[in-house]
């Protein structure tokens, strides 16, 4: 039976294989021309005059912080609900975070909560766009008005979101972009972090300057992991070998599917970027974004058009909370996210596995009361409930039609 559904298939393909193995051959993987044409195609595409590409998201989101020269312990409003590392970032630039609850609608930030955080101290706001979904930017905008507040705009889920015809990455005084391996781009990593102010760019690479080679044999290792992992999660061999496996795994180790979404607390707890931060982003990883480029349009209309075909065959089901589609907004949706009840989450996801369907809570917490956040707790009741009731569906664009509809008859079957 073929009936078995990946949580996501990487965005790859043959092309990209093909010219990865012609440059790595040709020895054009850590320098090359390919890095200033993917800085300019990407800031084209979303609308921005000038970019830097970087590492990583989160080295990404630590210089977008630092170019703007915010005095040390100054406080920036930050949603409560988003990936830890994050705030580690946050801590890293010497900045206070302030937790700011969410609207659960949404996922972001409750722009109607900002201003009552906000303080002499306060300089800046993270402006997230959690789950390809694009935050309430208008109003946000007016608070920083009223204030004088810096935006940082956090786009590493949102990469082609829209907010009424306009790209995120355009709203605020920077932008950054993550190209993690399950992003809806992705170049085995990296990130680019974009702006209209010149300056703050030509800053943030003069530091990048700064910083050193990736190792070859990495790059190439990571080429070929990326691209054994797109044939894993291709449906057939999914379904014939590695959901099998990973069934027969579950069985005697409970929490196996959740590894992958573990969080280390050396990594969030670091108080300066470590030196493995500090890398070049890499020729061969350009090739990969101008690759992906050209059919990132393509590819997130496929996930657009199966999450709301999804999202239309479970509208009956009042267990379950649908994100709520707004006038003038473009979601990209890296998965469907959907509510359900917290006592009985965990138990539907491991009851979906079995029915073929590959699904996870994911990685985003409460920041506001983890622990390693404890000197900024702050109480944050919607984050809170979110982080126990939030279920991630598969709805990548390998997928069609049928997958959609079988997801929908499992899940009606368990609630």
């Amino acid at each position: 039976m073929l009936e078995k559904v990946p949580k996501f298939q990487i965005y790859w393909n043959s092309r990209i294989f093909f010219y990865g193995i012609k440059a790595i051959l040709l020895g054009r993987i850590i320098k090359g021309k390919k890095i200033r044409k993917f800085e300019e195609k990407f800031a084209h595409y979303i609308g921005v005059k000038y970019s830097a590409s970087v590492h990583s998201g989160k080295i990404a989101l630590y210089l977008s912080i630092k170019a703007l020269k915010l005095e040390k312990d100054a406080e920036i409003i930050v949603p409560a609900f988003t990936v830890p590392e994050v705030v580690s970032m946050v801590l890293c630039a010497e900045l206070k975070p302030v937790f700011v609850d969410i609207e659960k609608d949404s996922f972001n930030i409750d722009p109607k909560k900002i201003e009552e955080k906000i303080s002499a101290k306060t300089k800046a706001i993270l402006l997230t766009h959690l789950y390809g979904e694009p935050a309430d930017i208008k109003e946000i905008q007016k608070i920083a008005m009223r204030h004088k507040l810096k935006i940082i705009e956090d786009c590493a889920q949102a990469c082609g979101a829209e907010y009424n015809g306009i790209k995120t990455g355009n709203f605020g005084d920077v932008g950054y972009f993550s190209f993690g391996l399950v992003k809806n781009l992705n170049t085995l990593g990296g990130g680019m972090v974009l702006s209209n102010n010149k300056k703050l760019i030509e800053e943030i690479k003069n530091e990048t300057r700064k910083f050193s080679n990736q190792k070859r044999l990495f790059l190439i290792k990571e080429f070929f992991f990326a691209t054994v992992l797109w044939i894993l999660t291709s449906r057939i061999v999914f379904s014939l070998i590695v959901w099998p496996l990973l069934r027969f795994i579950k069985i005697f180790k409970k929490d196996f599917m959740n590894k992958a979404f573990e969080l280390k607390e050396e990594e969030l707890s670091i108080k300066e970027i470590p030196q493995h931060y500090k890398k070049w982003f890499s020729n061969l990883q350009a090739l990969i974004g101008l690759i992906q480029l050209r059919g990132l349009e393509k590819n997130n209309d496929k996930r657009i058009e199966n999450t709301k075909f999804l999202m239309q065959e479970l509208k009956e089901i009042k267990m379950l909370k649908l994100p709520i589609e707004r006038r003038g907004i473009k979601s990209i949706y890296p998965f469907l996210t959907v509510r359900f009840l917290a006592e009985k989450r965990d138990k539907l996801i491991g009851e979906l596995f079995k029915k073929g369907i590959d699904c996870t809570k994911g990685n985003l917490r409460a920041c506001n009361k983890m622990y390693l956040f404890s000197e900024f707790s702050a109480r944050c009741h919607n984050a809170e409930s979110v982080e126990k009731e939030v279920l991630y569906l598969p709805v990548h664009s390998s997928l069609k039609e049928k997958d959609m509809k079988f997801i929908a008859e499992k899940i009606k079957e368990l609630t």
